[in-house]
């Protein structure tokens, strides 16, 4: 079977039509088996406890690249929804929230550690000098373990708005198992940073939706938020582990303490 139309394109994979009812998901050459088992794995995870995620159908090579076969949902990204309904906003962000919450009373042993997840990206990442990174390694020390499922890439590119409403989770090739504060400290970074971000990437948001989002997560339990932010160092320097050029000077403002979330 040959692909059809580009459907979308991300930062590693391209996710074109496959047949009248799927779509295959190209993964950059170099992309390991591994990887796509591992994104296969997760999926079937999330979808053996009843999370709304396409079905994967199987992993298979096309042209030296590893590739993902899964169910086509028919969707519109949450972030493109959200700007053409600004007014369901606040509750696109709620949905948002309680759909994580669902995530999290996911049990997921089987899955890499997000401590490992998170070690590995810092360790490769280059920076002038090796302190900030020994801190935030020691950091991961002293932090929660934990066997949820965490999916480690939630926002809003991610979810699909389909023609009924219902909102479906995708993109599950960095998911881990840990405890769900780095999984919340991962998502409200990321909403955090929309406001950098290129045309080409998630559309800006506005400040609101990362404060509903967060508010609604810790069910208004704002004594939580501290035990989140203790991910932040770690988390944040896994993220300019991306190289996302655009976040680099407010990922340093952050890390610096010289501007709050």
């Amino acid at each position: 079977m040959s692909k059809g139309d580009l459907i979308s394109e991300g930062a590693r994979s391209r996710v074109y039509r496959w047949g009248a009812t799927d779509v295959v998901k190209i993964l950059d050459v170099g992309i390991s088996q591994e990887e796509a088992q591992r994104e296969a794995e997760a999926t079937r995870v999330a979808q053996s406890a009843g999370l709304p995620v396409p079905m994967v159908r199987d992993v298979i090579a096309i042209e030296g690249a590893w590739c993902l076969v899964f169910e086509y949902v028919v969707g519109q990204p949450l972030d493109e929804y959200a700007a053409e309904n600004p007014g369901l906003m606040q509750e696109m962000a709620m949905r948002m929230a309680s759909l994580h919450q669902a995530v999290h009373k996911v049990k997921a042993p089987q899955l890499r550690t997000v401590d490992e997840w998170l070690r590995t990206r810092i360790m490769g990442l280059e920076l002038p000098e090796d302190a900030l990174k020994d801190r935030a390694l020691r950091t991961l020390d002293d932090l929660e373990d934990g066997d949820t499922l965490l999916h480690c890439d939630l926002h809003p590119n991610n979810l699909l708005v389909d023609d009924r409403g219902e909102l479906y989770l995708i993109d599950w090739c960095n998911a881990c198992a840990g405890h769900p504060w780095a999984d919340v400290m991962r998502s409200y970074l990321i909403l955090h940073l929309a406001k950098t971000s290129l045309p080409r990437d998630m559309l800006w948001l506005p400040e609101g939706f990362k404060t509903f989002y967060i508010e609604n997560y810790l069910d208004d339990d704002t004594d939580l938020l501290p035990r989140v932010m203790k991910w932040l160092l770690p988390v944040a320097l896994a993220r300019m582990s991306e190289g996302f050029v655009h976040e680099e000077a407010e990922l340093h403002k952050l890390l610096r303490g010289q501007e709050d979330m």
